[in-house]
């Protein structure tokens, strides 16, 4: 029997600015490189497991964030707060320099804090993180008006409760349908550890408070941002990532060139932006297509040593 080397796993709980946060530390702790990667949202940490796997030289740290996986559920869910968790996990790691990659909400996060961290950010991928493309009545004084009004009468809505399902097979199911690309082997690790046990059965381990954040933070303020990220960056997206925010923007059918422009010219602000478009993947890209996704990270990550 394989003996496992505990001394390369050393995940545990570390202190937020609100709470605990699990934090998966694999790999050797004194490598040259660390390499952190920040989930999505209703998503956990180990959905990047196969990083350890990709990157067997680097110490890999996955975060559970705040309101997910087993971290702590918090009373606030904001971008500063978010980006404030990274901070405090760096520093009880006591690492000064990495590479950070940032799926989805991780993306959001991800360009904020190397925008005011850039000495402590080497290089940035960030993986569909720059939301749904803005709509050409996104700078229209009604139409923010009536945003605002929507927000604030979905605030003083009682959340609906999760839904239960019978047992982690279920869990897993569900998963699998929604992600077709998913293999059903990663599909039933992933939710034997996304769901917690209640009564009559299980739930996905997350905070449905989490969605506030997006009316948190200003998207005018975060492009200015864009502009002060200096470590060398890859923008990657699926070819088919439009289909996952028409789900909550139907407004957006048919605007697949107002997607890709607007992509472009969110990247464009970067200044040491690359953009790259991984065939045969949506907005799940670490779901749909690994294998590529991965070697496309160590190809960057090589070149711009």
């Amino acid at each position: 029997m394989a003996l496992v080397n505990l001394a390369m796993d050393r995940s545990r709980w570390l202190d937020g600015v609100g709470g605990k946060l699990w934090v998966s530390d694999l790999g050797p702790v004194d490598a040259e490189q660390t390499l952190l990667c920040l989930h999505g949202m209703r998503d956990h940490g180990e959905s990047f497991r196969a990083l350890e796997r990709e990157f067997p030289s680097a110490r890999v740290v996955l975060p559970d964030l705040r309101g997910h996986g087993q971290s702590d559920w918090t009373a606030s869910y904001t971008l500063t707060e978010f980006a404030a968790d990274l901070a405090a996990v760096l520093d009880q790691l006591e690492v000064s320099s990495i590479d950070l990659i940032g799926h989805s909400l991780g993306g959001h996060i991800a360009t904020r804090y190397a925008a005011a961290f850039a000495d402590r950010v080497r290089r940035l991928v960030v993986i569909d993180g720059f939301g749904p493309p803005r709509s050409q009545h996104a700078n229209s004084p009604i139409h923010l008006a009536e945003g605002a009004r929507r927000e604030i009468e979905q605030r003083r809505l009682v959340p609906p409760s999760p839904r239960v399902m019978r047992d982690v097979a279920e869990a897993s199911m569900r998963l699998a349908n929604n992600n077709p690309k998913l293999s059903q082997q990663e599909a039933n690790r992933l939710a034997e550890y996304g769901v917690r046990s209640v009564r009559g059965g299980v739930v996905w381990r997350w905070d449905g408070h989490a969605q506030t954040i997006w009316s948190s933070f200003s998207h005018r303020d975060t492009e200015l941002l864009l502009q002060a990220i200096k470590c060398p960056t890859l923008v990657v997206t699926g070819d088919d990532g439009l289909s996952y925010w028409l789900r909550m923007h139907p407004e957006l059918e048919g605007q697949q060139a107002l997607y890709e422009a607007e992509l472009k010219r969110r990247c464009d602000l970067i200044p040491n932006g690359q953009l790259w478009i991984v065939e045969g993947a949506g907005h799940m890209v670490h779901y749909d297509a690994p294998e590529q996704l991965y070697c496309g990270i160590n190809e960057f990550l090589a070149k711009s040593h």
